[in-house]
């Protein structure tokens, strides 16, 4: 009676076991197309999205040769003496002057830049090549390719674009032959570097910053494709204070202001040469003035209000 029960157990106990296989079999098979279904859902939609992109780019390169015949149009309607004596303005800035683009600096920054020249923010073709060649992502953490000012770190901020190109516009007869430069408050190098390519070669520029680290990462953005302006000497980058200057260097040509100040000090003015010219964001409320200042032969200042901002970061300790 005990080997017949032990028989049966066994018995039992393999069609138990080839139960359990069967079924496991059946859930691999199922899980196998169920993958497989998966898989060709994503494939379809992958070439949705595919087909998708490639007809809205057709879309906008159809839109952008409307646009273009558009333009044509208009411009064929208009009397010859009309076309005669006004300057049209280019779509893109390379269509006046051809420069090989740095194959360093990204495609965004180019693109970025031909916006600012197509939405009239950059007016001096200058202006236009030398932010062409710098590029922001070596300076800007975030909004790197946008106008809206970028970010560094977690305090600091930089400059919007615009502006920036504003300043630039501003010094565009100055900067050929400014000798020597001086900027309070850089945060990141940006401007340093774009200012120190429209110099002469045997130009300088001072730039006074609040930290020893601010200074070894100016040094370094800078360095990343730029390197030789700080081995030659061209960029200097000190730790001073702000309130004094530079006196041992003046007087200087352009005196440029990174940052928002309620008013421009005495010591500050007698360090810029007679037809020198001061650009900063000046006012101690939340419109303040971005303004140009040149110093006249008797010693007076010019004020230029190139536009109306609202500026965060205020030296209050240089007055």
């Amino acid at each position: 009676v005990v080997s017949t029960q032990s028989t049966w157990g066994y018995k039992e106990g393999i069609e138990r076991l080839n139960f359990l296989k069967a079924e496991n079999a059946k859930l691999e098979d199922a899980h196998r197309a169920t993958m497989a279904a998966l898989e060709t859902r994503c494939d379809k939609i992958l070439q949705e999205n595919r087909e998708m992109t490639a007809k809205q780019v057709r879309t906008l390169n159809e839109r952008k040769a409307t646009i273009e015949k558009m333009r044509e149009s208009a411009l064929e309607k208009l009397p010859q003496a009309v076309k005669d004596s006004m300057t049209l303005r280019p779509i893109r800035a390379s269509l006046i002057e051809e420069e090989p683009d740095d194959p360093s600096v990204d495609p965004r920054q180019i693109e970025m830049v031909e916006r600012l020249w197509e939405n009239f923010k950059i007016k001096s073709r200058k202006t236009y090549a030398v932010m062409r060649s710098v590029d922001r992502g070596d300076f800007v953490e975030n909004c790197t390719y946008f106008d809206p000012p970028g970010t560094i770190g977690l305090t600091a901020s930089m400059t919007s674009p615009t502006i920036q190109a504003m300043a630039l516009d501003a010094m565009k007869r100055t900067l050929p032959k400014a000798k020597k430069i001086l900027e309070l408050g850089a945060s990141c190098g940006y401007l340093s570097t774009c200012m120190t390519k429209r110099q002469p070669r045997d130009g300088v520029l001072f730039t006074l910053v609040q930290s020893s680290s601010t200074a070894s990462k100016i040094k370094d953005n800078i360095s990343k494709h730029h390197r030789a302006l700080i081995d030659e000497g061209r960029i200097v980058v000190q730790q001073r204070d702000f309130n004094l200057g530079l006196p041992d260097q003046a007087p200087f040509d352009i005196i440029y202001i990174a940052a928002t100040v309620p008013s421009i000090s005495e010591a500050i003015r007698s360090q810029l040469r007679v037809g020198g010219m001061l650009i900063a964001v000046v006012g101690s409320h939340i419109d303040k003035e971005f303004c140009c200042i040149t110093k006249k032969e008797n010693g007076s200042l010019e004020k230029r209000i190139l536009t109306k901002v609202t500026h965060v970061g205020i030296f209050s300790n240089v007055r």
